[in-house]
């Protein structure tokens, strides 16, 4: 599938690389509520890379989904220093390498599975849903 998945809240260092993607279908019927916080991130690292190879977004999409990731790239950061002890100094060379994965195998997927098949739709879908969301301010 090409929503990658990679974070692990399971240790209490920084999460390892990402994990071969899962099936497409059981990823994209899970409701959002009963995915991890770390899956969450990376389906929004996935999807981006998906709308901008696919031609799909929007300056204002863009924007707007890059708000919300900030929202949760900020819940991951207080998630791993807070309660899995991750130094807070490793993290961002920790995601620059970490997002360049996800990026990389996503779009490494997506030449087989290409933009106009149901499996890149259906990421294309999330990355819309994704700019869409409401999610609170602040943190």
């Amino acid at each position: 599938m090409l929503g990658a998945t990679g974070c692990s809240g399971q240790s209490s260092t920084p999460p390892t690389p990402p994990t071969p993607p899962p099936s497409g279908a059981s990823q994209a019927a899970q409701p959002p509520q009963e995915k991890n916080l770390f899956r969450i991130y990376d389906e929004f690292v996935a999807s981006k890379a998906v709308a901008a190879a696919c031609g799909v977004s929007t300056p204002e999409l863009s924007e707007a989904h890059d708000a919300n990731f900030r929202k949760v790239a900020h819940a991951v950061r207080i998630e791993l220093v807070q309660k899995h002890g991750a130094p807070a100094s490793d993290l961002e060379a920790f995601f620059i390498g970490h997002d360049e994965i996800i990026r990389t195998r996503t779009l490494d997927v997506l030449k087989s599975h290409p933009c106009s098949t149901p499996a890149a739709n259906a990421v294309i879908e999330r990355y819309r849903r994704q700019s869409e969301w409401q999610l609170p301010t602040g943190g």
